[in-house]
């Protein structure tokens, strides 16, 4: 293959020359081997040498409709949850920044309190009735954890 002197019309430099050039093209070694006469070690030692993984173009990622964008835009204008509009539209946490920050929102939402002194107060009688930790974290659209942080009630035991 290409150690022999030339090959058809071309020399190794030049089959060398046409593989990184093909590599850096964001051709696979795969379809290199297809299209030229040379071994698969010599592609593999070149894309190495090169650093031709990093010279592949990656995905151009998801693409939304002007319409999607539209109804993002809305949901994010709305005051909804970041997590709410990631479950809603099937996107991740950075979409949803981005159009927050295209919309001039930049406040830090990590610490938000995710219950009001109302819903504190309606937790503490639902679970005073009886009712589970789940059923009323589930009720109230909050995570057991984030019930249980919030909510100073707990069981008494024995009689008073």
């Amino acid at each position: 293959m290409i150690d022999q002197c030339n090959i058809g019309d071309h020399t190794p430099a030049e089959l060398k020359l046409a593989v990184i050039h093909r590599l850096r093209g964001g051709w696979s070694q795969r379809r290199i081997r297809e299209t030229l006469p040379v071994r698969i070690g010599l592609i593999v030692r070149l894309s190495k040498e090169i650093g031709a993984a990093y010279l592949k173009r990656r995905g151009r990622g998801r693409r939304f409709t002007p319409e999607l964008r539209a109804q993002i835009r809305a949901a994010v204008q709305s005051g909804k949850r970041s997590s709410e509009v990631q479950r809603e539209f099937s996107v991740d946490y950075d979409t949803v920044a981005q159009f927050r920050r295209e919309l001039g929102d930049f406040e830090n939402r990590r610490h938000w309190k995710k219950l009001s002194a109302g819903q504190i107060e309606q937790a503490q009688k639902m679970l005073q009735s009886g009712e589970r930790w789940r059923d009323v974290a589930e009720s109230l659209g909050v995570s057991l954890a984030t019930l249980q942080k919030r909510v100073r009630y707990r069981k008494r035991g024995g009689a008073a």
